[in-house]
C-alpha cells in the first residue's frame, strides 16, 4: 500500500515510519490479503504484485497524472534434475520479470522486474553452462503490450530444450486475466507455458503445475505483456512507425489497434 502510495502522489517520497502516523490500513481477517494459518501463502509474491495493479489502479482516480496500467506480474521456474552438471547444483530456480503497462506520457518498458520485483533475468550463457539445458529462443514477443496511446511494454519469451530427464514446476500469473490497460488503452498479451513443443503431446499448461518430462523435450515460456493506456487512435503516428521499425508492434497489428 505505501508503495503504491508513494508511485502515486510523488515518486520523490522517502519511505519512513512517519507515513504510518497519517495512512491507516484495515484489512478484512481471512481473506486474501489477511491470511491465517493454515492458509497457503507460497505464491504471496504473485499477489502481491496483483494487488499493486488494484490499488494504483484505484488511486489514478485522485492522481489521473500519474496513472499507470497493469503490469505483467512476477512467475518462477524450478527444474529439478535427474542428473546435473558436473560440480553444479541439481536443482534449477529462475524468477522472470515481465513488462510493465504504459501511464500518461510514456510507453511501458519491456521484459523487465515490475513494481515490488528487483531481480534481473538469468542470462543464458550461466544456464547453459550450469545445467544440462539449452535456450534454443529468447525474445521480445512482437504485440504483446497492450495497444495505447501509450502502449504497454512487450513480453519476452523463452525456449528451453532440455538435454537430461527432469522435474518443471512453473508458476505465474495473468494468463486467464490478461493486464488491463486504462483510460481506453487495450490489455496486455496473457501469459503462457506450453511444454512438449512440436510433439503430439504439445500442451499449454495451467498457470501453475508440475510435470515430469524427458530429455530433448521442449518448452516454452511467456510472460504477459503490460496494458496500454489511452485510446491507440491517438498514438503519435512517428512513435507508431518507429514500433513497427523495431519490432514491438506489427503492420497488421497497427491496421488494427491503431487504425493505420
Amino acid at each position: 500500500m505505501f508503495y503504491s502510495l508513494i508511485g502515486c502522489l510523488g515518486p520523490n517520497l522517502h519511505f519512513n515510519d512517519g507515513m504510518r502516523e497519517v495512512v491507516r490500513l484495515t484489512y478484512a481477517p481471512r481473506t486474501i490479503t489477511n491470511a491465517e494459518p493454515p492458509a497457503p501463502v507460497s505464491n504471496y509474491q504473485m499477489v502481491n504484485l496483483k494487488l499493486v495493479d488494484v490499488i494504483l489502479e484505484a488511486l489514478a482516480h485522485f492522481h489521473p497524472a500519474r496513472a499507470v496500467a497493469n503490469a505483467g506480474s512476477s512467475s518462477a521456474l524450478t527444474i529439478a534434475w535427474t542428473k546435473g552438471r558436473p560440480g553444479q547444483s541439481s536443482m534449477q530456480y529462475e524468477i522472470m520479470g515481465s513488462a510493465y503497462g504504459g501511464g500518461m506520457g510514456h510507453d511501458g518498458a519491456s521484459a523487465t522486474a515490475t513494481h515490488l520485483s528487483n531481480l534481473h533475468i538469468t542470462p543464458i550463457e550461466i544456464l547453459e553452462s550450469e545445467f544440462p539445458c539449452r535456450i534454443t529462443r529468447f525474445e521480445l514477443l512482437p504485440d504483446s503490450g497492450g495497444a495505447g496511446q501509450w502502449r504497454g511494454g512487450s513480453s519476452l519469451l523463452r525456449e528451453y530444450e532440455l538435454l537430461e530427464n527432469a522435474t518443471v514446476i512453473r508458476r505465474y500469473d495473468k494468463s486467464r486475466f490478461p493486464p488491463r490497460g486504462i483510460a481506453g488503452g487495450k490489455a496486455g498479451r496473457g501469459a503462457r507455458f506450453v511444454i512438449r513443443l512440436d510433439t503430439p503431446q504439445e500442451y499449454e499448461t495451467p498457470s501453475s503445475g508440475r510435470y515430469e518430462m524427458q530429455a530433448r523435450e521442449r518448452f516454452l515460456l511467456q510472460s504477459a505483456g503490460g496494458g496500454g493506456c489511452g485510446d491507440p487512435r491517438r498514438r503519435d503516428r512517428a512513435a507508431l512507425a518507429r514500433d513497427i521499425a523495431e519490432g514491438y508492434v506489427s503492420a497488421d497489428a497497427a491496421k488494427k489497434d491503431y487504425g493505420g
